[in-house]
């Protein structure tokens, strides 16, 4: 069943394994890391510098390495989010293949929406790592 929010359409997953719902959801991650984490900070990088626009000039020692450190443990956790979500309640994250139960496990339990709070926090580290103040924006 169809259910329609503004400007958002959206259905519970069809009846499929729990593999193959986790493997649409590591497909998904993949794709949107690689468009939001990666693509889009670069291009807003090389912007940036093109307009000579100040960065955000947060270099400290060790800044790369606490980047790097921090976005694998956010990482970490929203692949974690995205398998519970698969397994346990038989969908994705993506609007069109919503999961069929409510999830109250793990980081559910204490957190509405940890995929997008851990997706935020891995942003604001590619951010640090490039030193770009429009990446951080």
């Amino acid at each position: 069943m169809w259910k329609i929010w503004p400007f958002l359409i959206s259905r519970e997953a069809k009846p499929a394994s729990t593999g193959r719902h986790i493997a649409v959801t590591l497909a998904q991650t993949v794709g949107m890391w690689s468009f939001f984490l990666l693509i889009a900070p670069l291009a807003l990088f090389t912007l940036e510098h093109r307009l000579g626009i100040p960065s955000i000039n947060l270099d400290f020692p060790g800044r790369r390495v606490l980047a790097a450190t921090l976005f694998a443990c956010f990482g970490s956790l929203g692949v974690w989010c995205g398998v519970i979500m698969a397994s346990r309640g038989l969908g994705t994250p993506l609007p069109s293949y919503c999961p069929q139960k409510l999830i109250i496990l793990g980081p559910y339990r204490y957190i509405r929406n940890p995929m997008a709070m851990s997706s935020l926090i891995q942003g604001f580290c590619v951010a640090l790592w490039l030193n770009s103040s429009l990446a951080a924006i």
